[in-house]
């Protein structure tokens, strides 16, 4: 479990520390090449989709064997903030948060579901959401918007999110070596880029990478976040650092 690196201070991105800590994760994947080849490797470090990315590539190792902890940990404060909303058991919520970990990531709302009904048909049946103008879930982006930016807010009162995070990967990590084969949305390899999407993650690694049938707004929200970590790889592989 990678974890070392310079820590978000309030007011910068995570992309704004990439530089420094690609520096430091160049060499402890060095490291890990030399020393724990049969290793599967989580990152942590921030940002960790693009660093989940050049761990891969300065390891040589199988793209099965390098994930990030992606958006596992937005999703599991989605499903929180949407049990308060709706007065239903997170468990019984099945949503996902997707993309880059970070300004470009989004909830496929489309796909969202409470005991197989979908989310919009779920409000609309218990009302939870619905307004004085008939709107259905008329606070689901606001409750996006509030997943997307729950970071910055920790890091403004406290200095750090180390204690959900470390929750999370904890939790990822004894569902893998139980063998448990549950979906997550780790930093996986998607195409070129590594971002966060539904895995099964088993005790060999990821066992595979679910397709997501997203509506087509939220195929050009994904394609945006693919763009936005691809533009950072290709800016530090040009530095040559």
């Amino acid at each position: 479990v990678v974890t070392a690196g310079y820590s978000q201070k309030p007011g910068e991105t995570r992309l704004d520390l990439l530089e420094g800590n690609l520096r430091i994760i160049k060499h402890i994947a060095h490291e890990l090449k030399i020393y724990a080849k049969e290793s599967i490797v989580i990152n942590v470090t921030n940002p960790v989709d693009v660093l989940t990315y050049f761990i891969w590539k300065y390891t040589g190792f199988d793209s099965t064997k390098v994930i990030g902890s992606g958006t596992t940990l937005d999703t599991s404060r989605l499903r929180v903030l949407l049990s308060k909303s709706c007065n239903i058991s997170p468990n019984s919520i099945h949503a996902y948060v997707i993309g880059e970990h970070g300004d470009s990531e989004f909830v496929p709302f489309s796909l969202a579901t409470i005991g197989g009904l979908r989310l919009e048909d779920y409000c609309r049946q218990c009302n939870v959401f619905q307004n004085t103008s008939g709107d259905i879930c008329p606070n689901l982006q606001n409750i996006a918007e509030e997943v997307r930016n729950a970071a910055y807010k920790i890091i403004q009162k406290k200095g750090a999110t180390n204690l959900a995070i470390g929750s999370v990967v904890g939790s990822i990590i004894e569902s893998m070596i139980k063998d448990e084969k549950r979906v997550w949305t780790p930093s996986v390899l998607y195409e070129d880029v590594y971002i966060g999407y539904p895995a099964v993650l088993s005790r060999n690694g990821v066992e595979r990478i679910l397709k997501l049938n997203l509506a087509e707004n939220e195929n050009i929200l994904f394609e945006k976040s693919l763009n936005t970590i691809r533009s950072a790889i290709i800016e530090m592989e040009s530095r040559k650092i």
